[in-house]
């Protein structure tokens, strides 16, 4: 009786034998998720590791701790915080004063062969006189080259970073100051206006970050294109017009955009290591992390190329990686990938700008050694220039012409279309054009 109630309790009925399957088959399915996971992160990290490698052995940094070692803090008493951030700081009410902007516009609207209106003009004396201090300040950090900003906290602390309003606002005042002079005929005075403006280059020059990068670029070029007006005015010597010329190229700096996606690279990375759970599985899963940092090295080398290789290299780059895949995490992954081409675009225009000015500059001077505009830009070799400067959008020489109102010295731009010297209006089309008008 007893063997009977045995064998009873120990049938193995079919709906068991399923339950123990199932767990048995979840058990198993857990275990290859986990190696999978495993797996996936693995690859993921052995690939980051190689390229990681790879970029050390270049002497790049790919952490926050390398990049401060890269960056340090400047000493005190060259940090542009307690020059040019005091400076700005006095001049940053003008940012938002309705009047103010309408003057400064009135400014820029107020043609190269035209002399100020009188209203114009006696507002842009009084508005220097009020900001004498702030003028004063940053006339005295150009003659200081080793004040720089401090970098060393851009990554973890972005409110430690110059303020740029301020930045634009000091460059604007000495552009004021620039064209007040000018129209006195005070070249000496125009001169140390336009090498100060010139001289916050530096101060941003080994800015670890890209939009730092495109500020500085924007105001050497916004610099450039106040000359115009101020040389027939100013009436410059051979030795001034050296000046002005050393003053610009000591602004080339081409390591200065790779230096800032360097940068971006090892903050990027960082950002991706802060992502965990589901997240962090996709992104090794996509490669997104991966492919991130490929696409960052591949354009801080296409930023070392010359200009027209680098736009056409930084092209095809941007093509191919935000080309649609015909699979869907490549896809998704995209929305982690940058599109930072257009900040190459951005340095070859001011290039344009930079070269264009430096090759008027050699017209001058040859016109104040033989009394004539030179016929063609040839004439300028050796004497003015070593050799003619090249068009960063085509690698050709710029070109130059002259007419009865003056000279123009001009890139073919963005377009990469000759359109005779025609400027620039909208959408990039058009010639980067350095013009240069007189009224005999």
């Amino acid at each position: 009786m007893n063997g009977n109630q045995e064998k009873k309790q120990r049938r193995d009925y079919p709906w068991r034998r399923w339950t123990r399957r199932l767990l048995l088959g979840v058990v198993c399915l857990a275990v290859l998720v986990g190696l999978a996971v495993a797996g996936v992160q693995w690859r993921a990290d052995a690939l980051l590791q190689r390229q990681l490698a790879a970029i050390r052995a270049k002497g790049e940094p790919v952490t926050p701790e390398e990049l401060a070692a890269r960056h340090p803090a400047p000493p005190k008493e060259q940090d542009a915080a307690e020059t040019y951030g005091r400076a700005g700081a006095l001049l940053k009410e003008a940012q938002n004063d309705d009047e103010y902007l309408a003057r400064l516009k009135s400014v820029d609207d107020t043609g190269v062969r035209s002399r100020f209106e009188e209203g114009l003009f006696l507002w842009m004396e009084a508005y220097l006189a009020e900001h004498a201090d702030s003028l004063g300040i940053l006339l005295d950090a150009a003659n200081q080259p080793a004040v720089r900003y401090n970098w060393s906290k851009s990554w973890d602390s972005p409110e430690s970073n110059p303020d740029l309003g301020e930045i634009h606002e000091a460059a604007r005042l000495l552009r004021l100051e620039a064209f007040v002079a000018a129209e006195h005929g005070d070249a000496g005075r125009a001169m140390n206006a336009i090498v100060a403006a010139l001289a916050m280059d530096r101060t941003l020059r080994d800015a670890p970050l890209t939009i730092m990068q495109m500020i500085r670029l924007a105001l050497r070029s916004m610099t450039c294109q106040s000359i115009p007006r101020t040389l027939p005015l100013a009436g410059y010597s051979d030795e001034q017009l050296l000046r002005l010329s050393r003053a610009l190229t000591e602004t080339d700096d081409p390591e200065a955009l790779a230096n800032a996606f360097i940068a971006e690279r090892a903050m990027g990375l960082q950002g991706f290591e802060r992502i965990s759970g589901a997240a962090r599985l996709f992104l090794a899963a996509s490669g997104a992390r991966e492919r991130y940092m490929d696409y960052m090295t591949q354009l801080v080398e296409a930023s070392r190329l010359p200009a027209p290789e680098a736009l056409e290299r930084v092209e095809q780059l941007d093509r191919e990686t935000h080309a649609t895949s015909e699979t869907l995490l490549p896809r998704l992954s995209n929305i982690f990938i940058p599109r930072l081409g257009g900040y190459i675009l951005q340095l070859a225009e001011s290039d344009a700008i930079i070269r264009c000015t430096q090759a008027a500059i050699a017209v001058e001077r040859y016109k104040l050694a033989h009394g004539i505009l030179p016929e063609i830009a040839r004439d300028l070799v050796p004497e003015f220039l070593p050799g003619l400067p090249e068009d960063p959008f085509d690698g050709t020489p710029l070109h130059y012409f002259t007419d009865e109102n003056g000279y123009s010295v001009y890139s073919i731009g963005a377009d990469r279309e000759d359109n005779g010297g025609m400027p620039i209006v909208t959408n990039r089309e058009g010639d980067i054009v350095f013009r240069v008008e007189r009224g005999e």
